[in-house]
C-alpha cells in the first residue's frame, strides 16, 4: 500500500495467511486392549477377581472413591492379571 502516511520510506504489506493445523502426536497408547479371552480360564477369572477385591478394599478406607480412582485400580489390575492384547 503505497502512499500511507507512516513517516518512513518502508511501504506498507497486505496480506491473509492460511495456516493448516493439524493435531501434535503425543506418543501416548491409544487405547490399551487388555487380553479379557484370558477370563474364561477359571484359574485366571478367580485371579483377577481377588486382586481387583482387594485394590478395592485398600480404596475403602479413602474418603470417597473417584472415578480416576476407579479406573486406575482398573488399569492396574488389567495390566498386572491380564497384560495386553496383541494386536
Amino acid at each position: 500500500m503505497r502512499h500511507a502516511d507512516i513517516g518512513s520510506d518502508h511501504s506498507r504489506l497486505v496480506a491473509k495467511v492460511t495456516l493448516k493445523l493439524r493435531k501434535a502426536k503425543t506418543g501416548d497408547i491409544k487405547n490399551q486392549r487388555y487380553d479379557v479371552v484370558k477370563l474364561k480360564d477359571p484359574k485366571v477369572k478367580e485371579e483377577f477377581r481377588l486382586t481387583l477385591r482387594n485394590r478395592f478394599t485398600i480404596l475403602d478406607d479413602e474418603a470417597a472413591l473417584t472415578i480416576e480412582g476407579f479406573n486406575r485400580v482398573m488399569k492396574e489390575t488389567g495390566g498386572e492379571v491380564l497384560c495386553l492384547r496383541k494386536s
